[in-house]
């Protein structure tokens, strides 16, 4: 696989993909927050993988939660960005 890297806004990208996924949540009580701050450094990525993972990970937060919330964090860890996806959905059984 080829990867197209790029420079790209993180913030910006959770920012399509939350509404992306806002038609899946129509009816529930549920709330995107995007908690990635504003000056976080551009990560360099391929912009179209990122977004495929952004949104495996948020849309099976939306799976799971029919209300509360689904939060992105992201910040800088040395040369790398983490991302954290939590949500207050069901979770995974403690015996899984």
């Amino acid at each position: 696989m080829t990867l197209n890297k790029k420079s790209v806004n993180l913030r910006q990208a959770v920012q399509v993909v939350f509404a992306i996924c806002k038609p899946l949540v129509a009816g529930r009580q549920l709330k995107f927050n995007n908690n990635i701050p504003e000056d976080l450094p551009w990560v360099e990525a391929d912009e179209n993988r990122l977004f495929q993972i952004l949104y495996n990970l948020i849309g099976n937060a939306v799976k799971f939660t029919n209300s509360g919330s689904i939060t992105v964090y992201a910040g800088a860890n040395k040369q790398f960005v983490e991302v954290t996806v939590e949500d207050t959905g069901i979770g995974i059984p403690q015996d899984r």
